[in-house]
């Protein structure tokens, strides 16, 4: 069963609401959006992991570019990786520990001007789950 949940991107010029696929089992976190050719119905797809460290991403099985945002354990963007090459096994990381990775569309993250200091905002409302 997925979990699904509204969120809001805080940049510094806009606001932008998204809705969410959470992932935060161990297979989720390992199967992430491998093997998926489309998103709907989702804007993107939220990594929760345990605990704040350099987490690793990766896009091997992956067919779609994804934008890909690391946040710290206040859900403020410390990295982000533009347009990752579907397929690949390159690892993505990033320099500042994260405890949140946010996969959005390619070309998401740059039309949204996502950048270091922006917030992500998960929104508890009704039977949707939260991280």
């Amino acid at each position: 069963m997925s979990i699904y949940l509204h969120a809001t991107l805080h940049t510094d010029t806009e606001d932008y609401p998204l809705f969410l696929e959470v992932c935060a089992t161990p297979g989720k976190l390992r199967q992430g959006m491998m093997g998926r050719e489309e998103w709907s119905p989702i804007n993107g797809m939220l990594f929760v992991f345990p605990t704040e460290d350099a987490h690793t991403m990766w896009m091997q099985n992956t067919p779609l570019p994804l934008d890909i945002v690391f946040l710290d354990d206040d859900q403020i963007v410390v990295g982000v990786e533009y347009a990752t090459k579907p397929f690949s096994e390159a690892a993505i990381t990033c320099a500042h520990p994260s405890r949140y990775v946010l996969e959005l569309p390619a070309g998401a993250a740059m039309n949204m001007e996502v950048s270091q200091g922006d917030v992500l905002v998960l929104e508890r409302e009704g039977t949707h789950a939260t991280a």
